[in-house]
């Protein structure tokens, strides 16, 4: 199982998380700050493991992949460890477009920019409803930082 680090907990961080652990990733996701509440709620719902309030480098640096937050700069010391040791580094929004439903969903988000989303919830009995739900939060998550 391909290991999937997550740098950033803020709402396209989550997001990617969850997207990563629905499509069988083991992931772990990390903070150098504090996780807000609805945020930390999400990742134990989808038994992600995460931190806050610092980076631990040796559950970092044993990544097959990064997704970064956009607010980190290239330079920071974690980065260039990372870039050094060979480690793929992408963006929350390439990792959400190599999924065909969640590109899609990404598209029409960024095009309709709405102020609310409504759909299906993650405790709906219906096994489609629920996937359709996981996409949209996915992707509703990616396209708030566009």
């Amino acid at each position: 199982m391909q290991r999937i680090v997550v740098l950033g907990g803020g709402e396209s961080g989550v997001g990617s998380a969850v997207l990563a652990k629905v499509k069988g990733f083991d992931v772990f996701l990390s903070d150098s700050g504090k996780i807000g509440a609805s945020f930390k709620e999400t990742l134990e719902r989808y038994n992600i493991e995460y931190e806050e309030g610092g980076h631990t480098q040796a559950k970092i640096l044993n990544a097959d992949e990064v997704i970064k937050s956009p607010g980190i700069p290239e330079s920071a010391p974690l980065i260039v460890a990372l870039r050094e040791r060979g480690i793929h580094i992408i963006s929350e929004i390439e990792f959400a477009g190599r999924y065909d439903t969640a590109k899609k969903i990404c598209e029409v988000v960024r095009y309709a920019r709405p102020d609310a989303i409504i759909t299906h919830g993650a405790e709906d009995y219906m096994r489609d409803h629920v996937e359709t739900g996981k996409a949209v939060f996915n992707a509703s998550f990616s396209t708030s930082i566009m």
